[in-house]
């Protein structure tokens, strides 16, 4: 009964536990990625007008 219980509280609630984590660490690092992109894209625009 015990190891019953614990297995649908794991397949019910992990997966959805790591899929917010997931998404949330996706959008910090496209975020980071925009970022350094933008900045990379500056440094190449006042490198071209110097």
């Amino acid at each position: 009964m015990g190891i019953s219980t614990s297995a649908l509280f794991w397949t019910g609630v992990a997966p959805l536990q790591e899929i917010s984590i997931n998404d949330a660490q996706t959008r910090l690092i496209s975020r980071m990625t925009n970022r350094n992109m933008g900045r990379n894209l500056a440094e190449e625009c006042t490198r071209i007008n110097n």
